[in-house]
């Protein structure tokens, strides 16, 4: 009866021992995988870290670099010119602003002619009511820099 119990536990037996080694080598595989996961996701953050880094560092030099200019004494025609360019390009993106925003307007109204016209203004903005205090808050301003 010996015999016949161990032959028949042979079978069961080899089939557990065989379940094991098969799901440990699944398990290890599996565990490798994510550990090389890990380190890729761990990597492509470094690099990330390290290109955010050299942007900032583009950005502070770049700063400094403005700052620097800012801060030698500038010719006085040369800071009208400047001041002139930026108040009229701060006016001129009010203006286009107030013309999309009426194009906008007049399209939901269903008035295609005049957001048609308003829409040409906004490619080449004429003077709107407030385009000169725009232009000369923002000159007076820079003048006083």
């Amino acid at each position: 009866m010996n015999k016949i119990d161990i032959h028949k536990l042979i079978l069961p037996v080899s089939v557990l021992l065989g379940c094991i080694i098969l799901g440990s080598i699944y398990y290890v595989t599996e565990m490798n995988k994510q550990q090389s996961i890990e380190r890729q996701q761990k990597l492509d953050i470094q690099q990330r870290q390290e290109e955010l880094r050299a942007e900032q560092e583009i950005k502070l030099q770049t700063q400094n670099n403005v700052e620097q200019t800012y801060s030698k004494p500038i010719d006085g025609n040369v800071k009208i010119e400047l001041c002139q360019t930026e108040a009229k390009s701060y006016a001129d993106k009010l203006a286009k602003e107030m013309y999309l925003k009426a194009y906008n307007d007049a399209l939901a109204k269903g008035d295609t002619a005049t957001a048609q016209a308003y829409l040409n203004f906004s490619f080449k903005p004429e003077h709107p009511a407030d385009y000169d205090n725009n232009y000369s808050s923002v000159y007076t301003k820079c003048l006083q820099k």
